[in-house]
């Protein structure tokens, strides 16, 4: 069965005469002066020829024979040379029909072999009288069959990455296809979702007084987060969370998150964290670590149910040369890897090539979407990483994650929640810009309750009419990125060019924050809590700003 298999990753049965294979035995004719020279494969029902010269009609076409009509075969079962100087007279073939319908009469055969050992079939010569074959002649039809030998092996080895490629960019398309329907459905549900954020908090400022209320709508705004992060799940192959992302020490980010990670996992499972002896640099976020980590530390925590496991997390310096790009699909730099080791149940062999496409899950119904690890991969290959996974059924499972190191120092931002103080005067004039009317409405009358005038319109070019009326009415314009007739980040470049000095936000669910032109001041996803948004208006408008 092994040696079938050879074959058939082949891929060379019946498929057309290749010159190469030609001129070789066009040659070994010439040289060992005989009339019939063939290179056949030999499977389980037939032998197939790559390639002849001289042999008979129809023979030369069919390009086959039955095992009946073979020597080679023998060469393949002995897994040795067949030499025969007079068929008749050999007790191992004289019974072929071969010797009848295609004049073999003496015959001389070598294996041919794969790399690993495996006997494919014969290079062989062929002539219509009695033979005896000399050493040298045996000699040159060797050198011949390891000639051969070598172009199959390259073949074998050539269909092998052919195949990987394959199989990559089947993937990548099932990938692509994927977060194109994602950014779809996530611009809707966002919409959908900053709607229902808008009019929580109007409703949650207006029964301050009932504390009852404001429990229940407060667990709203929490599912309201937890539905915003299931959509950005849905799209992390197509892009990035839009938050800014800085250079981040990556030992000291994961030691912050694992009191987070241990609560979330199951109580008799220990987290060991083993720091490198450096200290090593990444660009992402908090927030895209944290869901790395916390779809890992769910899965491991699932794999170790019912035993007192552990879970190990190790930073350590890579370098990818030239050896390991293929492998690794990575270009050759200074890489970080990060893993995270389980000593659960181990994957199967079988679902090693499916754990991470989307919607695949071994957990039972309800335990699980499928949508973890395919997150993880995302981000990774959003990061310019990449992801293996190394398990063994029974003996547990290591993913490995590589990220480009950083070189720059780390930086840290300044939060909304930490803008300097602003004391709100009422002379501020907003613009809101929402396609949709609910989410336009809700906003300016929020922001009028935050001590800001407000007007809104769900038309950009109304917008742009109404700031060319009155360029100078408006300090601020806030501003959708997916409208009829115009983007957001459109409107608000036009919004400049008629007054330099007024301030521009762009909401959005669906953009990447580095696609974000710098002329924006300021970005805010949706959907968006209040507290961000003021507190990044205050920053906008505060003295020195």
């Amino acid at each position: 069965m092994s040696r079938l298999f050879a074959i058939d990753q082949l891929e060379i049965l019946d498929a057309p005469i290749e010159r190469s294979f030609k001129m070789l035995v066009e040659l070994a004719n010439r040289l060992l002066d005989t009339p019939v020279s063939l290179i056949s494969i030999v499977t389980d029902k037939r032998q197939f020829f790559l390639s002849s010269d001289g042999l008979g009609e129809p023979w030369a076409s069919q390009r086959e024979t039955p095992l009946s009509h073979s020597f080679c075969q023998h060469v393949v079962t002995e897994d040795a040379p067949l030499i025969v100087t007079d068929s008749r007279e050999h007790p191992l073939v004289c019974g072929n029909l071969a010797i009848t319908d295609l004049n073999v009469i003496s015959y001389l055969g070598v294996p041919l072999r794969t790399d690993n050992d495996e006997v494919l079939g014969s290079f062989c010569v062929i002539d219509s009288v009695p033979r005896k074959w000399t050493a040298a002649e045996i000699s040159t039809l060797n050198n011949f069959a390891q000639s051969t030998s070598t172009e199959l092996n390259l073949r074998v080895d050539s269909n092998r990455r052919k195949s990987e490629f394959e199989k990559r960019l089947r993937y990548a398309q099932k990938l692509e296809a994927m977060g194109q329907f994602s950014a779809g459905v996530a611009h809707d549900f966002n919409n959908a979702l900053g709607a229902i954020q808008i009019y929580c908090d109007l409703i949650r400022s207006e029964v301050a007084d009932q504390p009852i209320v404001v429990d229940h709508l407060n667990n709203v705004a929490r599912t309201i987060g937890s539905a915003a992060e299931v959509v950005q799940q849905l799209t992390r192959w197509s892009r990035l969370n839009p938050e800014q992302l800085e250079v981040v020490l990556i030992e000291d980010t994961i030691e912050q998150l694992l009191p987070i990670l241990q609560a979330a996992i199951s109580g008799s499972v220990q987290v060991k964290f083993e720091r490198a002896d450096n200290k090593f640099c990444i660009k992402t976020s908090i927030g895209l670590i944290q869901q790395i980590l916390m779809n890992l530390f769910l899965n491991a925590d699932y794999a170790l149910r019912g035993i007192d496991g552990e879970i190990k997390v190790c930073v350590a310096d890579f370098q990818v040369d030239e050896n390991d790009t293929e492998a690794l699909d990575l270009p050759p730099g200074h890489y970080v890897q990060l893993s995270v080791a389980d000593n659960g149940a181990g994957i199967p062999a079988k679902l090693i090539d499916r754990i991470a496409d989307p919607y695949f899950t071994t957990k039972p119904v309800g335990s699980g979407t499928g949508l973890g690890l395919w997150t993880v991969f995302g981000i990774v290959k959003e990061h310019g990483g990449h992801v293996k996974i190394v398990s063994e059924q029974g003996q547990g499972t290591t993913v490995k994650l590589y990220f480009p190191q950083s070189f720059e120092e780390s930086t840290e931002h300044l939060s909304p929640a930490d803008s300097p103080s602003f004391q709100r005067s009422g002379d501020i004039n907003v613009l809101v810009v929402d396609d949709l009317q609910p989410i336009a409405e809700g906003m300016s009358r929020q922001l009028r309750g935050s001590g800001y005038r407000t007007e809104c319109t769900t038309d950009p070019k109304c917008a742009l009419d109404r700031l060319s009326k009155e360029p100078n009415k408006f300090q601020l314009i806030i501003a959708d990125q997916t409208m009829p007739h115009m983007a957001g980040t459109q409107l608000l470049a036009m919004a400049k060019q008629v007054n330099p000095e007024i301030r521009t936000i762009l909401c959005s669910g669906n953009l990447k924050h580095d696609h974000v032109p710098d002329e924006i001041d300021y970005y805010c996803r949706k959907p968006y809590e209040l507290s961000e948004l003021v507190a990044a208006i205050d920053r906008l408008f505060a003295k020195g700003e």
